[in-house]
């Protein structure tokens, strides 16, 4: 490896030389060390990207805290890649818009936080992890530039904005205001993609639809109250899937909680902290007050789990306080987007995981179903299949490695002939679905049943068998 790095010295030597003589060198007065500002002269010159090349060789001491001054690809690494930005910065070739090295952030209660009664031990509980920031400062100037920035929320009922009373009143909706108002030349676009009663399962196999295909360059992810502690695979493909898809992206993990202070953060922190993603615990801040009788429960929810106004207001001040932060020192901030890991954490068997439904698969057999193409249906989900009376049973053929079903199950007092089915994988043993809510329940909502997985992906024949009442099947869900 040392005699690669000393080949690669001796090729780029003359063209530094020649270069250094064609660039000037000027100063640019700083606070802190300018990222790859490696003699600090203040700018970024052919000198720097000489200077790396001399310490990826061995040839120059340099220490820890020097790191993050000449680490300009994000790999928390100094190596000939680093050099080589350098040169490319130094020559024009590319921006070389690194930032600032060693800007230290601060994270108060803003005004919205303190009238509801947050504290700054509230905020420093909140922001369980401020994150890589290099992607929100991207965002910021690209608002401040007057470009456009797409908020998406992916969430269950509490994203979707149950119990608010008005749509702007929303945590989603007063969020996408900060943005307006902070940068009122950028063209700020909101697209709320949350569903009620829905986790991390569904969410990683609708996100090509629901969430890629709206190029999100600000995204919250929101699961922490939908999902269960096994859900973390699923929770993790999201996260992959949207930073493999652009690793600009900047996304802030949500942490809700219900009234008992129940949630799966513990699980979600460690992908977080593997992704370098900030994280804001709803729960860790608004926990406290409770216990301190500063507020109350029915203070902030109707009911076990929904924030009302109060409660949607609440979560906006955690995530806007954060965002004040950032913005604070966001065009001092390095723009250096951190390697993307090539491993998964837990897995990678999401990476191309999609939702079919009656408008976006044929079967094999549709047998006694129908297709409803643009009904059975609700949120952002398209089509569905329907069967009400004894048929033939509705065949699919697909390549897969995991089967879960999407189906609806309603209260008795909704759709009392609500039915059951039967599915299979290959002619094995059938799981039996039931449509009908026989006890319990808050209503109406969308279901989901792991039905198979393999480690090895596979063509199979999945068959859908009538057992009587009526069902919809709104999606399979192939991974």
């Amino acid at each position: 490896m040392f005699m690669k790095v000393m080949a690669m010295i001796l090729t780029l030597l003359p063209v530094i030389a020649i270069v250094s003589c064609m660039f000037p060198f000027h100063t640019l007065a700083a606070a802190e060390a300018l990222i790859g500002d490696i003699d600090k002269d203040g700018d970024i010159t052919v000198s720097d990207s000489l200077g790396a090349l001399r310490a990826a060789a061995g040839l120059k001491q340099y220490s820890a805290e020097d790191v993050p001054v000449y680490d300009v690809t994000g790999d928390r690494e100094v190596g000939v890649d680093d050099a080589l930005g350098l040169l490319r910065s130094a020559v024009g070739i590319s921006d070389g818009d690194y930032g600032y090295a060693g800007v230290e952030l601060s994270f108060a209660p803003n005004a919205d936080a303190l009238g509801y009664k947050y504290t700054q031990q509230s905020i420093d509980n909140a922001i369980v992890s401020q994150g890589d920031t290099a992607k929100l400062a991207r965002v910021m100037q690209r608002a401040a530039d007057g470009g456009r920035v797409n908020v998406v929320v992916l969430g269950g009922s509490i994203t979707a904005g149950s119990s608010a009373t008005e749509t702007q009143n929303r945590y989603a909706n007063r969020v996408t205001s900060w943005w307006k108002e902070n940068f009122p030349q950028g063209k700020i676009n909101l697209f709320n993609m949350g569903i009620g009663a829905t986790g991390s399962m569904l969410g990683v196999h609708r996100l090509e639809d629901d969430v890629l295909s709206r190029k999100p360059d600000f995204l919250i992810v929101e699961f922490a109250i939908n999902d269960s502690d096994s859900d973390y695979q699923y929770y993790e493909g999201i996260i992959r899937r949207v930073l493999a898809n652009d690793p600009e992206t900047a996304v802030i993990m949500l942490f809700m909680q219900d009234q008992s202070g129940w949630n799966t953060q513990n699980t979600e922190i460690p992908i977080g902290n593997y992704y370098r993603l900030p994280m804001i615990s709803y729960r860790d801040a608004t926990n406290p007050l409770i216990k301190a009788g500063t507020i109350k429960w029915t203070d902030i929810s109707p009911d076990n789990i929904h924030p009302n106004d109060v409660g949607h207001g609440m979560v906006a001040s955690l995530i806007t306080s954060y965002l004040d932060g950032v913005k604070a020192k966001y065009d001092r901030l390095s723009r250096v987007i951190p390697a993307f890991p090539t491993s998964p954490l837990y897995s990678d068997r999401y990476d191309n995981a999609k939702l079919w439904m009656g408008g976006t698969l044929a079967p094999t057999q549709l047998g006694g179903w129908s297709v409803e193409p643009n009904g059975g249906t609700f949120y952002h989900l398209k089509g569905a299949w329907t069967i009400s009376k004894k048929g033939k049973a509705m065949k699919f053929t697909a390549t897969f490695r995991e089967l879960n079903i999407l189906y609806w199950r309603f209260m008795p007092e909704n759709n009392p002939n609500a039915g059951k089915i039967k599915v299979s994988v290959d002619g094995g043993a059938a799981i039996e679905l039931n449509a009908l809510i026989e006890s319990g329940g808050w209503g109406n909502y969308l279901a989901k049943e792991h039905i198979y997985d393999s480690d090895e992906p596979a063509e199979h024949e999945i068959t859908f068998t009538y057992v009587g009442g009526n069902f919809t099947l709104s999606g399979l869900m192939l991974s």
